[in-house]
């Protein structure tokens, strides 16, 4: 009798073993699968995060003298600032509203660029025939050249912006809204009729109005996609100026970081110069 109770108990114990080494087995694939689907997740995120970006080919100088509206090489400054930039070799399409570039100097000067602004700060527009047809405000998560949907509460703002030439508003009386010309912008552009554009973008409290020139263009869209070729113009508060160090950071939301730090040179020969190359 004591013989079977002794066999009885054994042979529980033993049971009682192998359910517990199958609940642990079944717990440790299950935990090692689940790892492995978080790896791979992990991995995907990071190799998107690494090949999802922009590269920037160059970064072009403009002489342009705001108070006479002219590129002029005697003026020894650097007022606008356009790198010009594609996607990386590999990356899926960017959405510009997911994009911040940040521009700072030796000197202290500091500027930041997104279209996330609750006020429409970047202009869009495409290269033809070596001019810019302007397309609309890069706004509300779409290109827009009629209302923009900011509406202006100060009548001597909208008074002001109502006699502009290409940035203007529907009403010289608050409330208004900005709007572009479209009389005036129907043909392409001039750099130098450009740059009046972005500096009467200022009457409305843009410090770095900028615009996004489609140099190759698949769709007018708000992404940039694979074969496009963008060049982001910004109008800089103060000018850089030669020898002065500065640094250019393009960050998108989820993304590969780039950033760029050139010198301006020494002497500036002409109206337009590379300040930076690969």
């Amino acid at each position: 009798m004591k013989r079977g109770q002794f066999g009885l108990t054994t042979l529980i114990i033993f049971i009682a073993l192998i359910v517990t080494a199958a609940v642990a087995a079944g717990v440790i694939i299950y935990t090692t699968q689940t790892m492995q689907q978080r790896a791979l997740q992990t991995g995907a995120q990071a190799k998107q995060r690494v090949s999802t970006g922009l590269e920037t080919i160059r970064v072009l100088g403009y002489q342009y003298d705001t108070s006479t509206g002219t590129l002029d090489p005697k003026l020894q400054k650097i007022t606008v600032v356009a790198p010009l930039v594609r996607l990386m070799a590999g990356s899926n399409p960017i959405n510009f509203n997911s994009i911040t570039v940040l521009i700072s100097t030796e000197n202290g000067d500091f500027y930041s660029v997104s279209l996330r602004s609750s006020v429409p700060v970047v202009l869009h527009g495409r290269l033809e025939g070596g001019k810019v047809l302007i397309t609309g405000f890069v706004y509300n998560d779409s290109v827009e050249t009629t209302k923009t949907g900011y509406t202006i509460t100060d009548s001597a703002v909208c008074a002001k912006l109502y006699n502009n030439t290409y940035v203007t508003s529907d009403s010289a009386v608050a409330p208004c809204h900005v709007i572009l010309n479209t009389t005036n912008i129907a043909q392409p552009l001039d750099m130098t009729q450009v740059f009046e554009a972005l500096n009467e973008m200022r009457d409305y409290g843009v410090t770095t109005p900028s615009i996004l020139i489609a140099l190759t263009l698949k769709n007018q869209n708000m992404y940039i996609d694979s074969g496009e070729i963008y060049e982001w113009a910004m109008m800089l508060e103060k000018p850089l100026v030669p020898e002065e160090k500065y640094s250019i950071q393009i960050l998108p939301k989820n993304g590969y970081v780039t950033q760029i730090d050139g010198v301006v040179p020494t002497v500036l020969q002409t109206p337009v110069v590379d300040i930076w190359a690969k």
